[in-house]
């Protein structure tokens, strides 16, 4: 029996990657990998280090 279940484990398995080498948060590596499994292309930012990932632009 599972403890925990994730709606989108490719995008968990995309945080696990990430995050063992990325100084961006956790949040923002999760939330740029399901969006990008969503159809996204693209990401605005008001965080400077969550533009240090390809899916984020900062917002001018």
């Amino acid at each position: 029996m599972p403890i925990f279940s994730f709606e989108k484990d490719d995008a968990v398995q995309g945080l696990l990657r990430e995050g063992r080498t990325s100084k961006v948060d956790l949040p923002d590596i999760l939330f740029a990998s399901s969006a990008r499994q969503s159809g996204c292309e693209e990401g605005i930012t008001f965080d400077k280090r969550a533009t240090k990932l390809a899916f984020f632009r900062m917002l001018r």
